[in-house]
C-alpha cells in the first residue's frame, strides 16, 4: 500500500498542491495526516458530477472541485509519499442518527485508511473532514477506485450502463 496506483499517484499538480499548501509529514505521521485531512477538506468543494469515475487526480486538483472518491486519491498519493502505507475503502457512508437506534439508509462512499506505529490502520474521511466511525461502513479495500468498482463487467455492441444503490442499515442492540 505503499506503491503508486492508476489514480493514486504522484503528479506535478500534486506537488504544485503540496507545495502550495505547505503541507508535510511532520515528526508524527498520524498528526500530519490529520492537518492533511482537514486541509483537503477545506481545498476542495465536494460538487457531485464534477468527475467521473476514471478521472485523473489532476481534474481535483486543477479545479478545486470532485467527490468523495477524488479526495481519497489525492489523500493516498501524498500519505504515500510521505511513506504511509494506505488504502482506499469503497464503502456506505450511514447518516449522523444522535439516537443511535433504527433502521437508517446509507449513500455509497469512499475514504483511506492509513496505518501508523502504534494503533495501527486508522480511518480518515478527508470529505467530511472526520476519523472514520460505526458510520463507516467498509466493502471493500484496495490501492483506489481501480481495485474496488462496485461493478466490473463487459459490454458487446453498445451499451450503457448507470449505478444505482439503495443500502439499508440496521443498527442491531445488544440483549445483554
Amino acid at each position: 500500500m505503499l506503491q503508486p496506483s492508476r489514480f493514486a499517484r504522484p503528479s506535478p499538480a500534486l506537488d504544485e498542491f503540496i507545495s502550495s499548501c505547505d503541507l508535510e509529514p511532520g515528526e508524527d505521521p498520524l498528526a500530519g495526516a490529520l492537518a492533511l485531512r482537514t486541509r483537503l477538506h477545506q481545498s476542495f468543494d465536494y460538487i457531485p458530477g464534477t468527475t467521473a469515475v476514471d478521472s485523473p487526480i489532476e481534474q481535483i486538483l486543477e479545479t478545486r472541485e470532485g467527490v468523495c472518491q477524488d479526495y481519497a486519491h489525492v489523500m493516498a498519493s501524498i500519505l504515500r509519499g510521505w511513506g504511509v502505507p494506505t488504502r482506499y475503502v469503497s464503502g456506505y457512508l450511514g447518516p449522523d442518527r444522535g439516537d443511535g437506534e433504527g433502521v437508517t439508509t446509507g449513500e455509497s462512499h469512499a475514504w483511506v485508511e492509513g496505518w501508523f506505529p502504534g494503533p495501527g490502520w486508522i480511518g480518515l474521511d478527508p470529505t467530511n473532514d472526520v476519523q472514520c466511525d460505526k458510520r463507516h461502513v467498509r466493502v471493500a479495500v484496495g490501492r483506489d477506485y481501480a481495485d474496488v468498482p462496485p461493478t466490473r463487467g463487459v459490454f458487446h455492441g453498445s451499451a450503457e450502463s448507470m449505478l444505482s444503490t439503495r443500502v439499508r442499515i440496521v443498527r442491531e442492540t445488544s440483549s445483554r
